[in-house]
């Protein structure tokens, strides 16, 4: 079961009202604790509401909060020792930016085995921040889609042992090159996986040959 709060989108975090804080804090008492496994808020949620939101009511193993927390929302969310048990994470569309990362990788996430960050600014300088969180290694999914991922940021992804668990790896709408993709269809590292995407990235015929030859 999926506990939903409102449909419109992305509206600043200032512009949430109380009605669809507690409309939320209901959704996830409902569904959350009693039936679900998954929680969602798709709403803007108060930075400073985020505890009585999240951290008290999550009982699934799945948490989706697409709601434009902002480097500061991030902080405060791996402060809360309830998101520990999660293993599927999806932080899409949160504004997160390198700074963001730099407190996401901070997180005790030890049963996290699928994580989605995409829509969220992300540049190479984010990627290796987050690669070197120590819940990485368990990871079986990863997907960066729509952020600012350079060839550079791919080859810190090609480079890094602690993917070596990985099934799937979405860079779908980034901005890696062919010397990016090239190093990545080449990884020792990335041998298990099952999913690449790097649809919409700027990747030519040598990318392209690059990933036909791979084993």
């Amino acid at each position: 079961q999926v506990a939903r709060a409102g449909e419109s989108g992305q509206r600043p975090i200032a512009q949430a009202g109380e009605r669809h804080v507690t409309q939320l804090e209901r959704s996830i008492r409902r569904h959350g604790q009693s039936r679900g496994q998954r929680v969602t808020a798709i709403e803007p949620v108060d930075v400073h509401r985020l505890h009585a939101v999240v951290g008290q009511h999550l009982a699934g193993d799945a948490l989706e909060l697409r709601c434009g927390l902002g480097a500061d929302g991030i902080a405060k969310l791996v402060s809360f020792p309830s998101i520990g048990g999660i293993r599927s994470l999806n932080l899409s569309n949160n504004n997160m930016g390198d700074a963001g990362v730099k407190q996401f990788a901070k997180a005790k996430l030890p049963a996290l085995r699928e994580l989605t960050l995409g829509f969220n600014k992300i540049g190479d300088a984010g990627v290796k921040t987050l690669l070197e969180a120590a819940f990485i290694k368990n990871l079986k999914s990863l997907d960066l889609n729509y952020n600012s991922i350079l060839d550079r940021g791919a080859i810190t992804i090609a480079k890094r042992s602690s993917l070596s668990n990985l099934e799937s790896l979405n860079l779908n709408y980034n901005y890696i090159g062919d010397k990016g993709t090239a190093r990545i269809a080449n990884s020792k590292y990335l041998k298990k996986l099952r999913f690449l995407g790097l649809w919409h990235n700027n990747v030519g015929d040598y990318g392209v040959g690059a990933i036909a030859r791979s084993k």
